[in-house]
C-alpha cells in the first residue's frame, strides 16, 4: 500500500527573520514522516500568529518545494482576510503555529514563541511614529517627549525639542529652545534660543532668551533674563538679571565663579583660591595680562574689611611719561607706604629695614649694617681716653665710623650742645676731640673704640656714636 500521501509530514525550521517594509521571511525544509525530502511538491502551509493564546492573523500559502524539499516563505505576504500591520507586538507575548498539508489535509507543526524578530521591527516602527505614543507629539519641526510637554504650542515653526514631563509647558511661539528634564522651561512663553538641562532649571522664565543653563533648579527665579550661562546644582538661583554666569553647586549668591558679559563691564569673580600649577621653561610667564588700550593698566589687590580697601597696586602706562608707571603699596588713606616708579624712583613713607646687604651705586660696596651707640664716659677723660668694646661681629677692619658726637653737662668744648666731629679740633688751651679705632696694647690685642676729649674742665661727657659695617 502506498503510505506517502497519508504519512505525516514535518518542516525543519531553518530560519527566521525580518524582510522589506512588513512581516518576516520563514525558512523550512519539508519531510515526510520517514525523513524523505518531499522535493518539488505543491503543498499547502498554514501560520497562525497567537497573542498569549487567542489568535490574532492566520494566512495560507500554496508553494511548490525545490529539489531539496526546501520552502521560503514571507510571513505577511500569504493569503488572508485578516491585516497583518494591526498586530499589537507591543503588548503580550506573541507565539507562531504553523500547519502543513502535504496531500492529506493540514497537521499541527507545533507552535513556537517569537523572540527577537518581530519586537525588532516594531521597535523601528516606534521610532518613526512618535505621535503613537501616548506622552508624545510632533509638531512642524519641533518634537515634545513627557506629560504636559509643548502643550501651549502655537503648530507654526518653532523647532523647539522638549524631554520631561511639563517641559516647554506653556511655550507658544518661543522658537529653538532645548529642555530636558521635568518642568524645565516650564512657564516660557515666548523666550528663545535656550539651552536647559536639569529638572526645573529656568522653570520660571517667561520670555528671556540665549541662555545656557546646566543643573537642576539653575537659574530657577529669573523671569526674563537673557545671555546668562549657569552650570551646577542650583547655580544662578537667585539671579534675575542679563549676561551673568554662574559657576557652583548651590544656591549661593557669592558662587565659586561669577561673571559678566555686558559690553564694557566683562569681568569674572573667583570666590576662592586661586592656584596656576604649570610647568614652564622659565623663557614664558605662567600668567599672562593684557591690557586692551593706551590708557594704562592697572591690578588692584583689595581688601573689602579694611577702611581704605586697596592693598596693593600695579600700574603700567606704555607713555613716554614712565613715571605713570609704579607699584604701590598701600597702608591707609594718608598715601602710600611703598611707591616704585617706572622712572627709577623709590619711595619709602617708613622705617625701611633691610636684613642683607645693602649697595648704593653699580661700584658700591655692600653695606651689612648700620648701628647706633650711646653712653656716657665713666669719668673725666682730661687729656687720656675712654675705650669702649666693638659690638658683635664688628672689628677695625670692617667697622667705619659715620658720625660722632658728644656733650658735657659743664661748661668747655662744646658746652652744654652736641658737638659733633670725625677728627681732632683745636680751639686753644689744648681742647680736642677724636675717635680712634684699634687694638690695646694691654691686654695684647684687645680691639677697642677709643673716644678722647683732652679738657681739664670735663667730669663726663654723653657720646652718641654711629657705626656702619662693611662686607
Amino acid at each position: 500500500m502506498k503510505t506517502k500521501n497519508t504519512l505525516l509530514a514535518f518542516a525543519l525550521l531553518i530560519s527566521l527573520s525580518t524582510f522589506a517594509q512588513q512581516g518576516f521571511n520563514y525558512k523550512a525544509l519539508i519531510k515526510d514522516n520517514l525523513g524523505n525530502m518531499v522535493a518539488n511538491q505543491n503543498i499547502t502551509v498554514q501560520f497562525s500568529i497567537l497573542e498569549d493564546v487567542a489568535i490574532v492573523y492566520t494566512e495560507t500559502h500554496t508553494p511548490t518545494t525545490d529539489a531539496n524539499g526546501l520552502v521560503n516563505l514571507n510571513i505577511g505576504e500569504g493569503t488572508t482576510s485578516d491585516d497583518f500591520s494591526t498586530i499589537n507586538w507591543g503588548s503580550d507575548d506573541h507565539f507562531l503555529n504553523v500547519q502543513i498539508n502535504i496531500g492529506s489535509g493540514l497537521t499541527d507543526m507545533g507552535t513556537i514563541q517569537f523572540m527577537s524578530v518581530p519586537y525588532a521591527k516594531f521597535a523601528e516602527n516606534s521610532i518613526t511614529e512618535i505621535n503613537n505614543l501616548t506622552d508624545a507629539k510632533t509638531i512642524d519641526r519641533s518634537i515634545y517627549l513627557g506629560n504636559g510637554s509643548g502643550n501651549a504650542d502655537d503648530g507654526n515653526d518653532n523647532q523647539n525639542t522638549a524631554i520631561g514631563n511639563n517641559a516647554l509647558k506653556y511655550n507658544t511661539n518661543g522658537v529653538q529652545n532645548v529642555a530636558v528634564g521635568e518642568s524645565t522651561l516650564l512657564s516660557n512663553i515666548s523666550g528663545e534660543r535656550n539651552t536647559v538641562i536639569g529638572q526645573s532649571a529656568m522653570r520660571r522664565n517667561t520670555t528671556g532668551s540665549n541662555n545656557t543653563v546646566i543643573g537642576e533648579d539653575a537659574m530657577y527665579n529669573n523671569l526674563t533674563g537673557s545671555g546668562n550661562v549657569a552650570i551646577g546644582q542650583g547655580a544662578g538661583n537667585g539671579e534675575l538679571g542679563d549676561n551673568k554666569l554662574y559657576i557652583d553647586n548651590s544656591t549661593t549668591s557669592s558662587p565659586l565663579i561669577w561673571g559678566d558679559f555686558t559690553d564694557g563691564n566683562e569681568k569674572v569673580k573667583i570666590n576662592g583660591k586661586f592656584e596656576i600649577e604649570t610647568a614652564n621653561s622659565g623663557t614664558q610667564p605662567n600668567l599672562n595680562l593684557i591690557h586692551d588700550g593706551n590708557t594704562g593698566a592697572r591690578i588692584n589687590f583689595t581688601n573689602t574689611d579694611t577702611t581704605n580697601g586697596n592693598v596693593w597696586t600695579l600700574y603700567g602706562d606704555t607713555n613716554d611719561t614712565n613715571i605713570n608707571s609704579s607699584f604701590n603699596l598701600y597702608h591707609s588713606n594718608t598715601g602710600n607706604i611703598i611707591t616704585a616708579r617706572g622712572d627709577g624712583r623709590v619711595t619709602v613713607n617708613g622705617d625701611l629695614v633691610v636684613s642683607n646687604t645693602t649697595k648704593i651705586g653699580s661700584s658700591g660696596v655692600a653695606i651689612s649694617e648700620v648701628i647706633k651707640l650711646t653712653g656716657t664716659t665713666g669719668g673725666a677723660l682730661g687729656s687720656g681716653s675712654n675705650s669702649i668694646p666693638y659690638p658683635t661681629g664688628y672689628n677695625w677692619e670692617n667697622t667705619y665710623v659715620v658720625s660722632f658726637k658728644v656733650r658735657t653737662t659743664v661748661g668747655g668744648l662744646g658746652g652744654t650742645s652736641w658737638y659733633t666731629s670725625l677728627g681732632n679740633y683745636n680751639s686753644g688751651d689744648d681742647q680736642s676731640i677724636y675717635i680712634d679705632l684699634g687694638y690695646e696694647p694691654n691686654p695684647a690685642n684687645t680691639p677697642y673704640i677709643k673716644l678722647k676729649i683732652s679738657d681739664s674742665q670735663y667730669n663726663g661727657a654723653e657720646y652718641v656714636l654711629i657705626l656702619m659695617k662693611i662686607e
